[in-house]
């Protein structure tokens, strides 16, 4: 944990080769503190990348999606998990509900693979809203592991909602966020193959038209939408 502190890259590599020495199949893993380029130094040392990142007080909590971004991208072929902030920490202040369910989504629409929640546990509200985002994702593990998935055109550009189209046996789903704190109205560009009609809206009892390959939905700030219909797409 946070080895920028007091290991060298190369100490941990040494380790990594160890563990790999002893037990082949043991998966290893890493979470680095300073950054995706700092955790970059470190990719040798592991199976999977990791990172914090605890921004409540200090910076827009919307910040995690653009580093997420980084992370994966420097991560190539290893999978992703990333620490949410789920308490206040030593931040002037800790998340709001809304701002850790958006986090949240925001880290898994851009491509982590796991999450955990920096720790303990917190106040009623946030420890209500960690069991609720922990429900949700266990019932999108097909979405969240689809091996398809691509960013999706997302009007007006500054909308701040960031949108990823997710696709396999079970059907395809949308995983879109509003990673801003003001509220917006935006019109998500789907594939061709997503088809026309209606797709329902997970945790929401409602549906969504399709209507000429977009979907035109309001986002409360920091709100998260995910739509799914269940019919195949390559």
């Amino acid at each position: 944990d946070e080895p920028e502190f007091f290991v060298a890259p190369e100490w941990m590599e040494r380790v990594y080769r160890e563990i790999k020495r002893l037990d082949p199949y043991h998966l290893v893993t890493i979470n680095n503190c300073r950054g995706a380029r700092s955790m970059l130094t470190y990719a040798r040392a592991s199976d999977m990348v990791g990172l914090d990142y605890y921004p409540a007080g200090k910076w827009p909590a919307g910040t995690v999606g653009p580093l997420t971004d980084e992370v994966v991208h420097f991560a190539g072929y290893k999978p992703v998990k990333m620490w949410v902030q789920g308490y206040k920490i030593h931040n002037p202040k800790a998340p709001t509900p809304d701002e850790l369910k958006m986090m949240t989504y925001s880290m898994l629409a851009r491509g982590a693979s796991a999450l955990f929640y920096f720790i303990g546990r917190p106040k009623p509200a946030l420890w209500n809203a960690q069991g609720q985002c922990a429900r949700e994702i266990r019932s999108l593990t097909d979405a969240v592991a689809a091996e398809h998935r691509e960013r999706l055109v997302v009007g007006p550009a500054d909308s701040g909602v960031y949108a990823s189209f997710r696709s396999g046996p079970k059907g395809w789903w949308i995983i879109a966020v509003n990673e801003g704190a003001t509220a917006v109205k935006a019109t998500i560009e789907l594939p061709s193959s997503a088809g026309e009609g209606s797709a329902d809206v997970l945790f929401e009892s409602r549906q969504a038209p399709i209507e000429g390959g977009k979907i035109s939905d309001s986002f409360a700030p920091f709100q998260r939408h995910v739509y799914h219909a269940a019919r195949h797409s390559k």
